[in-house]
């Protein structure tokens, strides 16, 4: 199987947190058949499936991309913007543990709630842009961790952001403007890769999510998720990967691998 697969100052990410306080939900439609023999439903079927992504299981399709990486080198850097790593954390490239290839993006934290590690890189935004991305943890963790965001603005300076998140054993889908809004959650089962792809659609305002190839979607319109309706279009978005941010609790590594970025596909 291949999946084709920002940066929020560390003050803004802090923000973004005490936002998450009282996350509400909303309606979540699971787009895929129920199984006929059994009667579940596709989500729950995968999430049991025995068959699970493993170690360098599947080879990383690039064709195409805007941007992407695997990460297969001796530094983090390559061709993001920026390095960000703080409070004694740490970002390197390993052999470890990879999701394709021979190597993976790890971002290792200390126990407090300074600690940050992460990647970023930005773009011009698009009519409609496509984020794919896997990542791994070992154990799971006690403390709330973004693994990811896209991050919008305008020249305004209005921000919005689509985050994932690991917290209280789910990985969690949160979209944030004026307040914070919790958009879905899957059970966080560690020592296993998890599959992303999120798709936003800027012109119809709308993102659709697909987990570990189960396809999940929102049928309200993006900007006015978090509150009231932005005056404009966003104009630049940025992709961050690692952990921009996380909250209290023991130490942790996150693993990520095959970030693909395909901007108007």
């Amino acid at each position: 199987m291949s999946l084709s697969r920002l940066l929020f100052p560390f003050l803004t990410t802090l923000a973004a947190c005490s936002a998450l306080v009282g996350i509400e939900s909303i309606e979540f439609r699971d787009t895929s058949p129920s199984s006929p023999e059994s009667g579940a439903s596709a989500d729950s079927a995968t999430l049991d499936a025995t068959s699970i992504p493993g170690d360098a299981s599947d080879a990383f399709d690039c064709d195409g991309a805007t941007f992407c990486d695997s990460f297969e080198r001796s530094e983090p850097l390559g061709a993001w913007d920026r390095v960000s790593a703080d409070g004694g954390a740490t970002l390197e490239c390993t052999r470890a543990r990879a999701r394709s290839g021979s190597s993976s993006l790890r971002a290792t934290l200390e126990g407090n709630d300074g600690s940050i590690a992460f990647l970023s890189k930005s773009f011009a935004a698009p009519r409609r842009l496509r984020w794919a991305f896997s990542m791994r943890i070992d154990v799971v963790p006690s403390r709330f961790v973004n693994v990811g965001a896209l991050t919008f603005r305008d020249e305004a300076g209005s921000s919005s952001e689509f985050s994932v998140a690991l917290a209280s054993g789910e990985v969690q889908f949160n979209f944030r403007f004026s307040r914070a809004v919790r958009l879905d959650a899957v059970p966080l089962r560690a020592g296993r890769w998890i599959d992303v792809v999120v798709v936003v659609d800027l012109e119809a305002s709308q993102f659709s999510l697909t987990v570990d190839g189960v396809a999940r979607s929102v049928d309200a319109g993006l900007w006015s998720l978090g509150g009231p309706a932005w005056p404009t279009k966003p104009d630049s978005v940025s992709v961050s990967a690692g952990v921009p941010l996380a909250v209290g609790g023991p130490a942790l590594s996150v693993h990520i691998d095959d970030v693909r970025i395909d901007l108007d596909p």
